[in-house]
C-alpha cells in the first residue's frame, strides 16, 4: 500500500517510497503548464486518500479529499485535471495567475460505477469508462473559465449495451 516515486538519472532509475504517506495509489499524472515566461511540470498521484502533487519525493500539497483512481489533463484546455472518483468525476483548475488550484467539485451526469479511464481525441471530446458504461464529454465543456462545469450540467452522451458495448469488464479508451 505505498506510494512510490520514480527517479531517472543517467547511473540510476529507480523507484522510492514516499515517506509519511500511506495510501493505495493507482495512476500518476505529469501536469504540464507554465509559469507566464517558461514550461513546467508538477507530479501529482491519485489514491485512495484523494488527489496529491508531489515535490521532491514528498507531499508536498493535498489538491483533493475523493478517492481517485484516475486523473487525466486536458490537452485542449490544459489548465483542466479531471479526476475519476469512485461514483463521479469531478475537476480541478490550476490557475496560472495565482499559481494555485482551484476545486471545481464533482461534475454532473456521469455515475454509477468507478472511473477508471479517460482519453481526449482530436475534436476536443473527452472519453470516460467507468465500469459499466462508455461517456462522451463534448467539446464546449472544456471551456478555459469551466462555464459548462461550474453549471453542474455539462454536455455528456452515454455509450452502454443499448449502443452495442458487449463486454464490461475493464473498458479502456485509447487515443490512437
Amino acid at each position: 500500500m505505498d506510494t512510490l516515486s520514480f527517479t531517472q538519472s543517467h547511473k540510476l532509475n529507480r523507484f522510492h517510497k514516499i515517506s509519511d504517506f500511506n495510501s493505495w495509489s493507482w495512476k500518476f499524472l505529469i501536469f504540464n503548464y507554465t509559469d507566464g515566461s517558461s514550461q513546467k511540470q508538477k507530479l501529482l498521484v491519485a489514491t485512495k486518500k484523494g488527489v496529491f502533487e508531489i515535490e521532491d519525493d514528498k507531499i508536498k500539497l493535498k489538491i483533493s479529499d475523493y478517492t481517485a483512481y484516475s486523473i487525466f489533463q486536458s490537452k485542449n484546455s490544459p489548465n483542466v485535471v479531471y479526476i475519476g472518483e469512485r461514483n463521479n468525476l469531478s475537476s480541478i483548475w490550476w490557475d496560472y495567475n495565482n499559481q494555485s488550484w482551484e476545486d471545481n467539485g464533482i461534475i454532473k451526469g456521469i455515475k454509477p460505477g468507478s472511473i477508471k479511464n479517460m482519453a481526449e481525441d482530436s475534436n476536443g471530446n473527452i472519453w470516460i469508462t467507468d465500469l459499466l458504461n462508455i461517456h462522451k464529454m463534448l467539446p464546449e465543456l472544456a471551456e478555459d473559465k469551466f462555464s459548462n462545469l461550474k453549471s453542474n450540467n455539462p454536455i455528456i452522451e452515454k455509450y452502454d449495451d443499448k449502443s452495442g458495448i458487449t463486454i464490461f469488464q475493464s473498458l479502456r479508451i485509447f487515443n490512437f
